[in-house]
């Protein structure tokens, strides 16, 4: 996640900005959270170019969202260890 970096962070909301390349002049991803009752988390995300002008980022956006998004669904998936 090299590309990456998380510059905010709340209990509903997470922000992170990538890096530019040859494809983007660099993207902001916002994961906002909500939980239901059942405690199911549900996250939307966006992808936003950091240049307005952007026209298009040659599908960039929707790699880096598939990137953070799989990074997440893995640490959510490893086994926690409890600490006493």
């Amino acid at each position: 996640m090299n590309r990456y970096q998380l510059v905010e962070l709340s209990s509903n909301r997470a922000v992170f900005s990538a890096r530019m390349n040859w494809k983007t002049w660099g993207l902001r991803i916002t994961l906002l959270l909500t939980q239901d009752d059942s405690g199911r988390t549900t996250i939307d995300a966006l992808s936003e170019p950091r240049l307005g002008t952007t026209l298009f980022d040659y599908g960039q956006g929707k790699k880096d969202l598939h990137r953070i998004l799989n990074f997440i669904e893995q640490e959510v998936k490893k086994p926690r260890t409890s600490q006493v």
